[in-house]
């Protein structure tokens, strides 16, 4: 199993982080989680709501370079690319 833990820093103003998650919410991230091989796609918001961690599991390193192929991937960067400022990825290999 693949677990990717992305921490995204949103762009400063009112509610940006939240924004951001509703925008996926109403299309991109019901697609992804529909992926064949995907396990889990959440979204948590930290205290003050500045940060957002994505939890992600996929099956195997195959399924989860089909999805970073998929076309509603291209409206996430969009997406992104309105409400974020940094992210930090991290992956995890379990065996």
């Amino acid at each position: 199993m693949i677990i990717l833990h992305v921490t995204y820093t949103a762009k400063p103003g009112e509610g940006m982080a939240r924004k951001f998650v509703e925008e996926l919410e109403q299309g991109p991230a019901l697609k992804v989680r529909a992926e064949k091989g995907n396990i889990c796609y959440d979204y948590y918001f930290n205290a003050d709501d500045s940060k957002v961690v994505l939890l992600e599991k996929w099956e195997n390193e195959d399924v989860l370079a089909a999805h970073m192929e998929m076309p509603h991937m291209a409206e996430i960067r969009s997406i992104k690319a309105k409400y974020i400022a940094d992210q930090l990825l991290e992956k995890f290999i379990v065996m």
